[in-house]
């Protein structure tokens, strides 16, 4: 396809990058309504991480600890959870958690977000306008496959990092996270296409069903994702593990071999074209930025009870990303440009 072909792309790129921005407003203003428990669970509701200070060690939470239910609700129980209202901050509710074989009352009183997670919040979102930003100037500047891919990546993930509003109609609130969740998925097989494509194709590309086996695990997890937002099975432990497991591989699966596409890119080329492509930047970006991810995600599969030190901050290294692919998306062009 030429660049013409690419280049209709625009306005509706704008349209969806302005409306994502502006979902900042609502999402970074109900920052300070969000309340906080301070305490991680596994797939199997099992206490992972009690955070010093925080309203879960006040209300006696300890490892180990199983959550049976909350607010009165059966863990289990997913269609009641998730029209259970949002707690509001200085509001208390009751747990019942399994501890060494008998069941114990605690009452957690919630909290406003400690300092670290407002930071957090909108670091996360810094890490989104990233993406936003440096995907469309890249495609503004110059509309190829390339470009349109990374505007892409930029609008699913910029999507996913941005603050969002809390909604608290259950039928709303469905559909919100059904749209947003599918460009989640998307992204990263966007990503990983960028990587098949960039600086030139990769013979793979070339095969029959290359697409299908490039977006298909993407689109089955989407469809899944769907089926259990809108019918709301039962969330038995045996369920909540699988889903962890195909949400690890599926991470570890599309980011891992996203890197692997890159490393294959660099140790191909050759000095002058790693210069010319801006090659060196882009790997030390896609490494650095997507390392930290996959690994967590990885041992988030085999061992789900592991809390990997600052695990809440890996994401973090994700801003890399969208700035090292830009930069040598655009190096390659004016280099094409100037031939």
């Amino acid at each position: 396809m030429d660049n013409q072909t690419f280049a209709k792309y625009k306005t509706a790129f704008i349209v969806v990058a302005a409306l994502i921005a502006l979902l900042e407003i609502p999402g970074a203003l109900d920052i300070r309504n969000k309340p906080y428990s301070g305490y991680w669970t596994d797939p199997n509701n099992t206490v992972i991480r009690v955070f010093p200070n925080s309203p879960a060690q006040r209300a006696g939470f300890l490892l180990g600890d199983r959550i049976i239910s909350s607010g009165g609700i059966d863990m289990k129980d997913s269609k009641a959870l998730a029209r259970q209202p949002r707690a509001k901050i200085g509001e208390s509710r009751a747990y019942v958690v399994e501890r060494d074989g008998q069941n114990l009352n605690l009452d957690l009183t919630f909290s406003g977000l400690p300092a670290r997670d407002v930071v957090l919040s909108f670091a996360r979102a810094i890490i989104g306008f990233c993406f936003l930003i440096f995907g469309l100037y890249a495609y503004w500047r110059v509309q190829n496959q390339s470009t349109t891919l990374l505007a892409l990546v930029g609008l699913c993930f910029g999507l996913t990092f941005v603050n969002k509003p809390y909604l608290s109609s259950h039928a709303l609130s469905t559909i919100f996270g059904a749209v947003t969740f599918v460009p989640f998925v998307f992204g990263f097989a966007f990503l990983l296409h960028f990587m098949m494509v960039f600086p030139k194709a990769k013979a793979f590309l070339s095969k029959k069903n290359a697409m299908l086996w490039l977006y298909g695990p993407a689109a089955l997890v989407a469809l899944l994702s769907l089926f259990l937002i809108v019918f709301e099975p039962e969330a038995t432990s045996a369920l909540e593990t699988v889903l962890n497991i195909i949400g690890g591989l599926f991470v570890v699966g599309y980011l891992g071999l996203a890197v692997v596409a890159m490393v294959h890119s660099h140790v191909k080329a050759t000095l002058h074209e790693r210069a010319a492509n801006g090659l060196n930047l882009m790997l030390l970006g896609t490494v650095v930025g997507l390392a930290p991810l996959v690994i967590s995600a990885l041992i988030g599969v085999i061992a789900p009870k592991v809390v990997l030190p600052g695990v809440e901050f890996y994401h973090l290294t994700m801003g890399l990303i969208p700035f090292a692919l830009a930069q040598a998306a655009l190096k390659k062009a004016r280099v094409l440009a100037s031939a």
